[in-house]
């Protein structure tokens, strides 16, 4: 079993995660930090939903649940601040865009990185997205002729 730790399940996340899970079913959503449990906890997979648990920082929820892989979607100031956390563990780490709004978060991702056993990748869900899909499909169709 993959021990996912999500940190900020919005809708978008959400989303991902059904992703994730249909190509590997053997991820389970087990560790959460979100300031809106209720509604956190709704958008988990059913099969999740009962024993996934919640936390209020990264170190607790490292210590405790021991997450192989995590997911930050949070609110976009958010990004970084919680990366520069995450980037402590050996972890593969989904990080949401924009990675950082400033320059200085962007510095600080950097710093928090050089020496990391984290390994990342930088998320762009929205090319799976319904409306993309779609538009690729009358793309490949011909619809608008040759691009």
């Amino acid at each position: 079993m993959i021990r996912l730790a999500v940190i900020g399940n919005g809708a978008r996340v959400a989303g991902m995660i059904q992703l994730f899970q249909h190509l590997e079913p053997d991820l389970r959503v087990t560790a959460v930090i979100d300031p809106d449990e209720k509604n956190a906890r709704a958008r988990l997979p059913e099969k999740d939903r009962a024993e996934a648990r919640f936390f209020k920082d990264v170190p607790t929820l490292f210590r405790q649940a021991r997450p192989d892989a995590v997911v930050i979607g949070t609110r976009c100031n958010l990004h970084t601040p919680y990366a520069v956390q995450v980037a402590r563990y050996p972890v593969a780490l989904f990080l949401e865009k924009p990675v950082s709004i400033s320059m200085p978060q962007a510095v600080a991702l950097e710093r928090a990185f050089a020496k990391s056993r984290c390994q990342v990748v930088v998320s762009f869900p929205l090319r799976v997205s319904p409306l993309c899909e779609l538009g690729r499909e009358r793309i490949e169709a011909g619809w608008i002729g040759r691009p």
